[in-house]
């Protein structure tokens, strides 16, 4: 669990810097939907989760 929250933590400051650039340069608008980022990083966490449980246990 602690390596899923690592991970998560890492591809948050990624996508966070990422957001920040495509705002900065007017590539995408301030105004999106924070219900769909919330939606999206939850599904996003539940991937990491599997991908480590299953995955990773498999190899």
């Amino acid at each position: 669990m602690k390596k899923l929250n690592l991970l998560f933590v890492y591809e948050l400051a990624i996508f966070g810097v990422l957001y920040f650039a495509l705002v900065t340069f007017q590539i995408m608008p301030k105004d999106v939907n924070g219900w769909l980022i919330l939606i999206g990083l939850i599904i996003l966490y539940v991937v990491d989760w599997a991908y480590l449980r299953f995955v990773k246990a498999n190899m």
